[in-house]
This record gives structure tokens, sequence and C-alpha cells, in this order.
């Protein structure tokens, strides 16, 4: 990573400073952000006045459609294929959501398995809510919305994962608080990356 790109990174991190709220789609401008996200994905943190995560948002450019995009997405049962650590997924669709049960294998200090059920609800101009139905973590959710951009979309994925609500990794937490920042940025960079890839390898 560039000292620039850091540096953007972090000031947008310090403008979201504070409570936390959705991040404007509509009032970033496109274009630099495809700039921005040509070779890789741009972190937002937004957090609470006490500095705790709230949210965090990858913004990545993907050199495709926003359909094309979308259908990856959206193709839960394709997951342990190509999504990191997810092992298995179980997908009930219903006309007014989609549940999502999977099953997560980390690789940490110990090899881990986490699972939880997410439902997915969507909202329409390809912007898909989700939320925690149950698991092994307190609370989990978030959205991602695709914009079209020229020939390329631009993918906004955001995600709030309770990581402190994980037996193994409460008394990291406890010691170093600032590690949930770096899980939250990275949790969300990395699933950006990986349907970047997916899309634009299929």
């Amino acid at each position: 990573m560039t000292a620039a790109r850091a540096a953007l990174i972090l000031a947008a991190s310090l403008v979201l400073a504070g409570p936390a709220r959705a991040l404007d789609v509509s009032s970033l401008d496109q274009r630099t952000i495809a700039t921005l996200t040509a070779d890789g994905p741009l972190v937002v943190l937004a957090g609470d006045d006490d500095g705790r995560l709230e949210m965090a948002i990858a913004v990545i450019a993907i050199d495709a459609p926003p359909q094309a995009v979308w259908d990856a997405l959206a193709d839960f049962e394709s997951y342990p294929e190509w999504m990191p650590q997810t092992r298995a997924t179980d997908v009930t669709r219903t006309d007014d959501a989609v549940t999502v049960a999977y099953t997560l294998q980390f690789e940490l200090v110990i090899s881990k398995k986490v699972q939880y059920t997410l439902e997915f609800h969507d909202r329409g101009d390809h912007r898909m809510e989700y939320s925690l139905v149950e698991g092994d973590v307190s609370r989990n959710e978030g959205y991602w919305e695709i914009r079209p951009y020229g020939d390329q979309s631009i993918l906004y994925y955001a995600n709030y994962y309770d990581y402190a609500s994980m037996r193994m990794l409460r008394p990291f937490l406890k010691q170093q608080p600032s590690l949930e920042l770096a899980l939250g940025a990275s949790g969300v960079a990395v699933v950006a990356r990986a349907a970047k890839q997916r899309v634009e390898g299929s």
C-alpha cells in the first residue's frame, strides 16, 4: 500500500468518526472511486463516540456490468468455491427474503469453526441488506450496493461483525481494542477483493 493510499483511508476514517451513519453512495465521485480502487479496495470505517467500530465499508471497481456482480454475490450456493473461510452454505429462498446458514473455518492461533445464519432482503437498484438471525456471533449486519460506471461497476460492501462476542478473540480485543478496527477493515476488504476476482475471472 502506498503512503498516499494509506493517508486516504485514514482521512476517510476520520471523516466518519463519531456516531455511525450510512455512507451516502450518491455523494461519492464514481470516477475518483474507480481510479483509487483499480488495484484493490478502499476501506472506510465508521465509529461511535468511544471509537468503537460501527461499520466497515469497502469500495472497489469491478470490470463487469452491475448485473454480473449482483449474480455472483447472490449465488450463495457457490460461496464455498470462492469466498474466503466459507466451508458451507445452506440456502433457503422465499418470496420475501433469502436465508443463508454459513459454516466458516478460521485458521488463527487455533483452528476455529464459526456458524451463523443471515437473512438477506433485496431493496432494489442492486442493493441487498442483511442481518443476523442466529449464530456464534451476537451481531452481523450490513449491505452491498452496486453502481454502474461506464462499462464497470462500483461495489460498496458494508459490514459490522461483533468480533468481541467471539470467545477466542475476547482476550486479544481486551488487550488491544484497536484490533477491532483492523479486523473490520480487513474483513470487508477480503470480501470485496474476492468478489472482484470471482466476477472478473468467470
